[in-house]
């Protein structure tokens, strides 16, 4: 079968990167190389969704073009992950980079008046927003934002960031949030995501270096929140403008074809690959110019980007995590109404819990994908020690969600 995404020569015969670069703008490019050669069936997984996202395209396309004004708001939260308390970035950071994605996306950005008058008529509101979540995935409140100190210096693209066991921190349900892992990162990398479909649920997201996330970060010509706008491209199933090889293709037909990548900003215009008056669209967020330089997707890249997520992210659209929580359901730490043990557990799992009153109550044990893989009811009870099979359910994090009338209790569970 003829591959329509990519193929594994084109991946590793051509680097993303300038070795002169200072800084490592992307590292997407080498993080599926290394999802491929450790498991080379990515290549047909991505394939198949590829397919997956062209039908929809054609399918849908005229559809969405006529009802423009149809949003679709992504759920964020943001896991900072830091070692020294510089790296602990404030708040403030972090709500300037969720307006900066939705200025981006939304083609509100102060800078949109830059775009080159060759490339106006194909620059696009991409009709995606994106909210700090205000709920967790129990519908408990919560700011969106969780914090995890720890003792490793930098991280890689190995995604031990996003496991609480090496470091950093587990993703919540990766299907219903758009899981984004700040911290400090080696090799002078800014950032790097999970194109759809290519890696496990557990690790799909995005990770950013602490100083290149949000406004005025620190690092000069990377502070203004684009490395993100960057690599949530990314995640949403963008390639870089030049497809990743010599005048490559990206998959969108009115991006230019371009040599390669770009850096600092370039004078208007850059012809290369014999690309017409225009040249390159080095002002594109896929690109590798200056955050300053960067200030347009194109019809293109948002009408793919809508067919991703309806293909392969449709859980986002689903996602309650930026409604208002229901009043009545306890937070997260909440567990003083029950115990649950042996915890990790490799195959039965005990309830304890104790009424003063006849009651019913369920619990759904959910896997990190946030589907129900085990659901109990209990009818007209006083409590007592309960036990759940966990024996056919694979290694892994859990989370156990225990409903009792209007309230909602929840803990973590590992099977290993």
């Amino acid at each position: 079968m003829k591959n329509i995404y990519f193929s594994i020569i084109a991946l590793l015969l051509f680097s993303s990167v300038a070795v002169s670069q200072s800084y490592q703008r992307c590292a997407t490019t080498e993080y599926t190389n290394e999802l491929i050669q450790n498991d080379p069936s990515t290549v047909d997984r991505m394939n198949q969704l590829e397919g997956a996202v062209q039908n929809w395209i054609r399918n849908n396309k005229d559809e969405v073009e006529r009802n423009s004004g149809a949003v679709i708001t992504i759920p964020v939260v943001v896991h900072v992950v830091y070692r020294t308390s510089s790296q602990n970035i404030p708040d403030s950071r972090i709500f300037s980079q969720i307006a900066v994605l939705n200025e981006d996306f939304r083609r509100t950005n102060s800078n949109a008046s830059s775009t080159p008058a060759g490339f106006v008529g194909v620059a696009a509101d991409t009709e995606i927003e994106f909210c700090l979540a205000v709920r967790d995935p129990f519908g408990a409140a919560h700011p969106g934002i969780t914090r995890t100190q720890t003792s490793t210096n930098s991280f890689s693209t190995n995604n031990q960031i996003k496991y609480t066991a090496t470091g950093g921190i587990d993703a919540w349900p990766t299907s219903q949030y758009l899981n984004i892992w700040v911290g400090p990162l080696g090799s002078q990398l800014l950032g790097y995501a999970q194109f759809p479909g290519s890696g496990s649920a557990a690790t799909d997201g995005v990770v950013i270096l602490h100083a290149a996330f949000g406004r005025n970060s620190p690092i000069a010509n990377y502070n203004l929140g684009r490395t993100t706008t960057h690599e949530v491209g990314h995640y949403f199933n963008l390639r870089h403008i030049w497809g990743d090889s010599n005048c490559g293709n990206d998959q969108v037909s009115d991006t230019p074809t371009q040599q390669s990548s770009n850096f600092g900003c370039p004078f208007f215009p850059r012809v290369t690959c014999i690309n017409g008056p225009n040249g390159d669209m080095f002002m594109n967020y896929m690109d590798y110019t200056d955050d300053a330089c960067m200030n347009l997707f194109t019809a293109g890249q948002k009408i793919r980007m809508v067919g991703s997520i309806n293909s392969s992210r449709a859980g986002l659209i689903s996602s309650k995590g930026c409604d208002a929580p229901v009043v009545g359901i306890e937070p997260l730490s909440s567990y003083s109404l029950f115990e649950l043990f042996p915890n990790p557990t490799s195959d039965k799992l005990n309830l304890n819990i104790q009424f003063t009153e006849q009651l019913d109550f369920e619990v759904d044990i959910i896997n990190m994908l946030g589907e129900s893989v085990a659901n109990y009811t209990y009818k007209n009870t006083l409590g007592g020690e309960f036990e759940m099979d966990l024996i056919t359910q694979p290694k892994g994090i859990y989370f156990a969600r225990i409903l009792v009338e209007d309230k909602v209790y929840s803990r973590k569970i590992i099977k290993d």
